[in-house]
């Protein structure tokens, strides 16, 4: 379903922005203010993935249901 695929790269996407920003916080490259706003945005971007995984996730156990 394109939906799960959807949800599962929203939240590898942003669990890799995550990554990056640590790393530039540990490289001392951003500023902190700059990082810790990345890391939270990434920290919502991967919550509203999540939350698109989890509803394609009930709408198929939902039609599978439905189905039997």
């Amino acid at each position: 379903m394109d939906l799960l695929n959807i949800g599962a790269a929203g939240m590898m996407a942003a669990s890799q922005r995550l990554d990056a920003s640590a790393v530039r916080q540990v490289r001392e490259i951003a500023d902190p203010v700059a990082a810790a706003v990345d890391q939270m945005l990434s920290k919502q971007a991967f919550q509203a993935s999540a939350s698109v995984f989890k509803t394609a996730d009930k709408m198929l156990g939902s039609l599978l249901d439905i189905k039997v």
